[in-house]
């Protein structure tokens, strides 16, 4: 009969091989653990660089989003504009006339802005057909506008009509950059890998 030594060592050694077996299952579980790490990570890194490429698109569709937006926006008179042209204009009493291009809305309302805050400024006024356009004649009145309209930061351009009163003439808008409009692609979307 065997001895209990003898049972005791092969229960020792039956220990060792679990253990072994064990600790080899361990290891292989370790190693598969971080292999399954490594491309986690790997996707991370992809991911990061994916929002990175959707940002920078995002950026330019914002930039360009606002460009387009001060290009089709309305013109008008602030009430800040409005104010440092009533301020520099009331003492200089002159005669001013002002169109604007019939049929065009927006030109209509920015000459209105205008009318408003030349009546408020002068005493007499009655204003090219694109943009904001300041007579030459007579080249003193002419020189009072212009200073105010720069002050205020109100953008106008020379009207070469032959007059001999002041005129402003409020012109339809035209999009200081035609081609904005071309510039609108699609985003390019996220980065192929």
């Amino acid at each position: 009969m065997p001895s209990l030594e003898f049972f005791a060592m092969l229960l020792a050694a039956g220990g060792a091989i679990l253990l072994y077996l064990s600790a080899t299952n361990a290891n292989t579980k370790i190693a598969d653990a971080q292999a399954r790490a490594a491309t986690l990570e790997l996707e991370a890194a992809k991911l990061r660089e994916t929002t990175v490429g959707l940002e920078l698109d995002l950026e330019r569709e914002r930039t360009l989003r606002v460009k387009m937006q001060k290009e089709i926006a309305w013109r008008r008179i602030t009430a800040a504009q409005e104010v440092k042209l009533v301020e520099m204009l009331r003492s200089h009493p002159m005669t001013v006339t002002l169109q604007a291009v019939a049929g065009d809305p927006e030109s209509t309302l920015y000459g209105d802005d205008m009318r408003r805050t030349l009546k408020a400024a002068l005493r007499n006024f009655t204003g090219p057909m694109h943009g904001l356009g300041l007579s030459t004649n007579p080249p003193d009145e002419r020189s009072i506008i212009a200073s105010a309209f720069k002050a205020a930061d109100v953008e106008f351009g020379d009207d070469a009509t032959p007059t001999s009163e002041l005129t402003i003439v409020v012109g339809s808008k035209m999009p200081a950059n035609p081609s904005l409009l071309s510039d609108l692609i699609p985003l390019s979307g996220p980065p192929q890998h």
